[in-house]
């Protein structure tokens, strides 16, 4: 039995360097909220360091992960070495048909309450948006 815990694709460089960028970046998130709670007082410099600029180097460290098993799988798969396939998604298979289906219906939804159809549905008023010019300003 294989007492690795991680899969074997995330064992490579870019992976790794995408992993503590994403953790680091996460704590430091984390400690700049906590002491934006703590102190306050709004800094804008706090803020568009939280909400602009760190975010930023989290997504990177987040698509490098990804990227560095693609890598590396494309490495094994030269060397005839690759140890299982990616899944595949086949809609002919009942449970993933379900699956496909549960998470369309859960994204609708997301995207139906997100919108205020919902809202409007509930308090009963019809929400047509007139369009505005500069004329009728």
């Amino acid at each position: 039995m294989d007492k690795r815990k991680l899969p074997s694709l995330l064992h490579n460089w870019t992976s790794v360097v995408g992993f503590a960028l994403a953790l680091v970046t996460s704590l430091i998130i984390l400690f700049l909220l906590g002491i934006n709670f703590i102190v306050g007082t709004e800094s804008p410099y706090i803020g568009i360091l939280l909400y602009m600029c760190l975010p930023s180097f989290l997504v990177l460290g987040l698509l490098l992960i990804p990227r560095g098993m693609y890598l590396r799988s494309r490495q094994l798969r030269k060397g005839g070495e690759l140890p299982f396939k990616w899944p595949r998604m086949d809609l002919s298979y009942k449970h993933h048909m379900r699956a496909a289906i549960i998470f369309l219906l859960c994204r609708l939804y997301r995207k139906w309450t997100r919108n205020g159809y919902s809202q409007e549905l509930v308090n009963g008023k019809n929400m047509d948006f007139k369009r505005t010019t500069a004329t009728s300003l």
